[in-house]
């Protein structure tokens, strides 16, 4: 029999065994004195109010200080839980972002019809002297507080977004350590994904990044293509047309991989788009769109590069080695392993027969056609 609650437990599923997430801590919190946990739980909210965490409930007539509430219990999201959420709320933060940009630029949704003008307007946060402007790197949103609400095993619902700078953050930091300092022994038995690196984070989404790297590029080709063509726009492309890959890593920050197009705007690689190609890619993508997997050995990743850049040569004469190959190391900040493959390369040229003979197997395996019902 189902849970006849109209809420989502976290911690206890059907059949009130806990449900994996929360195994370890349930098997803790039981064999824990209710009294000492009543006590610790006292004594953390005497802690909060002391250091100020508190919040304000903007627009309440009493606007007073609230004591965020200190709960004993957390909510403990898994390892593939929060891959998945970590996917979407990064695709959210980057609409949000998005949003402001063209908010603030050519206004496209308003001209769409998506949101009426008057609802930018006449928002007290809708500032007009960012029209036009810039921010550095690109970026309105460093710190977004997405608020989620589960509401079953594999859904979750957006309660709203904080683009403002969320206070959130703190209590988040100084629940943790609370944790910590009173239930040392929980975080023994748990793995737990710190917070620590939080301020550092923050610092590295203030500085420099390969985003402003990219949008300089994006910059510097579009003013190329129109000084070399002597136009501008759609013209000037058809004159003039380069497209980029640009990858790198700046120190503290991870590697990024971003494809610039003509027109100065790009995109960057994720679980979405994992990899790019520039020139003829018809023939060679459908390979890596079928035999690509996130999880395959570099080794193998390069092997698929091969397959899919000589089913480019075999179908286009224009095409054809030598291929430059540059492996890059995480964190390394140096050049990686460069490597030329010529003609006569020996291991290309056992993937060129040996996909060939391959491909004609896989085509012999499968069933024939049958011209009869």
């Amino acid at each position: 029999m189902g849970n006849p609650t109209p809420f989502f437990d976290e911690m206890l599923g059907p059949d009130n065994g806990a449900r994996p997430p929360y195994e370890a801590f349930h098997r803790w919190f039981e064999g824990e004195d209710r009294r000492d946990l009543i006590r610790k739980s006292g004594e953390a909210e005497r802690f909060f109010r002391r250091t100020g965490i508190t919040f304000n409930v903007y627009g309440a007539a009493d606007a007073d200080e609230r004591l965020i509430p200190f709960d004993i219990v957390p909510r403990i999201i898994s390892g593939r839980e929060w891959a998945r959420l970590t996917r979407g709320i990064e695709q959210r933060v980057r609409a949000i972002n998005a949003f402001l940009h063209d908010i603030y630029h050519r206004q496209e949704i308003i001209r769409a019809g998506r949101i009426p003008i008057e609802l930018i307007a006449k928002n007290d946060a809708f500032l007009k002297a960012m029209i036009g402007l810039e921010p550095p790197g690109g970026v309105y949103t460093h710190i977004v507080g997405i608020d989620l609400v589960r509401v079953a095993e594999d859904q979750f619902y957006v309660l709203e977004d904080n683009a403002r700078t969320p206070s959130g953050v703190s209590y988040m930091l100084e629940n943790r350590e609370t944790m910590l300092q009173m239930f040392p022994e929980l975080f023994g038995r748990i793995k737990v994904r710190g917070v620590g690196d939080y301020p550092l984070a923050l610092r590295r989404s203030l500085g420099a990044s390969m985003f402003q790297v990219a949008k300089l590029v994006g910059e510097t080709l579009r003013e190329v293509i129109k000084t070399q063509s002597g136009q501008d726009g759609p013209e000037a492309e058809a004159t003039f047309s380069a497209t980029i890959i640009l990858g790198g890593q700046i120190k503290g920050a991870p590697p990024r991989l971003f494809l610039i197009y003509p027109e100065g705007n790009f995109i960057e690689a994720s679980d979405d788009t994992p990899f790019f190609q520039i020139g003829e890619t018809k023939y060679g993508r459908p390979i890596l769109v079928r035999a690509f997997d996130p999880e395959m050995s570099f080794e193998d990743a390069v092997k698929l590069l091969m397959v899919s850049f000589d089913s480019t040569i075999k179908a286009n004469l224009s095409v054809n080695l030598p291929l430059d190959l540059h492996v890059y190391t995480a964190d390394s900040l140096k050049h990686g392993t460069m490597t030329r493959i010529e003609k006569d390369d020996p291991y290309f040229n056992v993937i060129s027969m040996g996909w060939g003979d391959a491909l004609k197997h896989a085509f012999n395996s499968l069933p024939p056609y049958s011209f009869t019902a």
